[in-house]
């Protein structure tokens, strides 16, 4: 299935807890259907410290969200 949202579009979302906000898409994922934007469905994750990596803790990141959720009909930035 080929989709109109391509990486860099400025997309608005529809629905859920992130309604009205816009961002930037970041990540296609087309075999899920979803898509990752910018500032958009930020969830923590706790990770564990791997070493010369990273540190260990709690670290927010953007989750996938479904490309339905989103309008590409703005223009760009």
């Amino acid at each position: 299935m080929a989709f109109k949202i391509k990486r860099n579009d400025l997309v608005q979302v529809l629905r859920g807890k992130d309604r009205n906000r816009r961002g930037r898409v970041l990540r296609v994922i087309p075999d899920a259907g979803r898509i990752v934007v910018e500032g958009i469905n930020i969830v923590k994750k706790h990770v564990r410290a791997r070493p010369g990596l990273r540190q260990a803790g709690i670290i927010e990141l953007e989750a996938p969200i479904p490309i339905a959720k989103v309008d590409a009909g703005l223009s760009q930035v």
